[in-house]
């Protein structure tokens, strides 16, 4: 899809995604209903992946190494104090207001992104294959199925961490 729509188009859809995503867990009033906002999650963010072909794509290639590597910094320092900052604020405000906190940071770097990123992009022409063809590239996709799956499956339990 980025290369049909833009890649900053696909970091706002994860961003804004994201903190739609956040903002409904903040009003899960029972597991299932928090598990089906995570579905949405899965569904809508991806922000990573989008972010990299962003980067990837705007940088001047000497460049590049740099650039990408900042960017997996700032994501593992994200990954190992976000969940102190969460946990404070969910000890605080409780687990809504730390939804919303997450939320307001993501929308927050989602307006960021839209306002200050500048992508030249053409989109690609490409030949519409038929249904089935699509699928059957698809399907062929090495270990892509199981790999969703499983990310799908070891995300939930972490969903109910919060209510043990």
């Amino acid at each position: 899809m980025a290369d049909r729509y833009g890649r900053k188009l696909m970091v706002c859809r994860a961003m804004f995604g994201g903190a739609l995503s956040l903002l409904l867990m903040s009003f899960a009033r029972t597991v299932p209903q928090l598990v089906l906002f995570r579905v949405f999650q899965g569904a809508f963010s991806g922000t990573l992946a989008a972010s990299i072909a962003l980067v990837a794509s705007v940088v001047p290639q000497n460049r590049t190494g740099l650039t990408l590597g900042m960017m997996q910094a700032a994501v593992f320092i994200g990954n190992a104090i976000g969940p102190f900052f969460g946990g404070l604020a969910a000890d605080a405000f409780g687990y809504r207001v730390s939804f919303r906190i997450g939320a307001l940071l993501t929308l927050l770097g989602g307006v960021l992104v839209y306002l200050g990123t500048r992508e030249s992009f053409t989109p690609r022409a490409h030949a519409r294959a038929s249904r089935p063809a699509r699928l059957k590239t698809r399907l062929k996709a090495r270990g892509s199925g199981a790999f969703s799956c499983c990310r799908a499956f070891l995300s939930v339990p972490r969903s109910f961490s919060a209510f043990a």
